[in-house]
């Protein structure tokens, strides 16, 4: 192959291209730095009025009176409460009412789902699933019913309009 410059003005030339490439990287990097912060210098300054405002909120509850103060602190306590009551210890763990059902269970009952709902008074598991047929659906339901953990055991008569492979659906009541 045949060169047409010499060694020297090639040299030349890749420096100065090396040049040329520093000073487009280095451009391109300094307006990618203006362009960040053009678009972040607004968020900085709206984010530092807010937190001015917050201040002047806070001191303006703290200084208006104690009495402002103290009901939220009352109607925020009265929340967590209420939320502590849920966390309290029934008689029975709902994990154990769920394990009570599954003893009762055989394998001509499927359990599709479990549906817990927490009262104070009683609390609710509604159970859905899948009997093979109605005399297996109907024993069941009489174990459940006849087992002292649990208050109640609601069994729609609608569950029985199908002979073979019958959808259902009980509501086991109780203090869990």
């Amino acid at each position: 192959m045949f060169t047409l410059l010499t060694t020297e003005r090639r040299k030349a030339l890749k420096q100065e291209y090396k040049k040329r490439f520093f000073v487009i990287f280095f451009s391109l990097v300094s307006c990618s730095i203006f362009i960040t912060a053009v678009f972040l210098l607004p968020s900085i300054v709206i984010s530092k009025v807010k937190q001015k405002e917050e201040e002047v909120t806070l001191s303006s509850v703290t200084s208006s009176g104690s009495v402002s103060f103290r009901g939220v602190l009352l109607d925020q306590s009265k929340k967590v409460s209420q939320e502590i009551m849920v966390l309290k210890t029934p008689d029975l763990k709902p994990s154990e009412s769920i394990s009570e059902v599954l003893k009762s269970q055989d394998s001509t009952i499927k359990i599709k789902s479990f549906q817990y709902q927490y009262s104070s008074v009683y609390s609710t598991l509604i159970i859905a699933g899948v009997a093979d047929s109605r005399n297996d659906l109907i024993r069941f339901s009489k174990l459940l019913q006849a087992d002292s953990k649990f208050s109640g055991a609601e069994f729609p008569i609608s569950n029985l309009s199908v002979e073979n492979n019958i959808d259902f659906t009980i509501k086991i009541t109780g203090k869990f």
